[in-house]
């Protein structure tokens, strides 16, 4: 009887250590799974964070764009007003210089 609760009391730890083996092996994996999660949604969010800033600066160059547009039609504008101005002088102009000449 000594002997069989002995070997009892030897297979109980046995089973012990294999269910602390399984238990630890089980942890490293949650481990490993719980680190391989973050790292996919780490990368998720990064690729995000570059699709936000590609559109941002998309948007951005589309402003910069539009105001150089806009630019650029008010100094045409501004020119031709200009070259309006010149063309309503000139007759005055010339005729000042003929004047100046006699």
């Amino acid at each position: 009887m000594a002997q069989e609760t002995v070997e009892a009391i030897r297979q109980a730890e046995l089973a012990a250590e294999r269910a602390e083996k399984e238990a630890v092996r089980a942890a490293k994996e949650l481990v490993e799974t719980a680190r391989q999660n973050a790292d996919r949604a780490a990368v998720e969010l990064a690729q995000g964070a570059q699709l936000e800033a590609a559109k941002a600066l998309a948007q951005a160059k589309r402003d910069q764009d539009d105001l150089l547009s806009k630019a650029e039609r008010e100094a045409d504008a501004q020119t031709q007003k200009l070259r309006e101005d010149a063309l309503e002088k000139r007759p005055a102009a010339i005729q000042a210089v003929k004047q100046a000449l006699l």
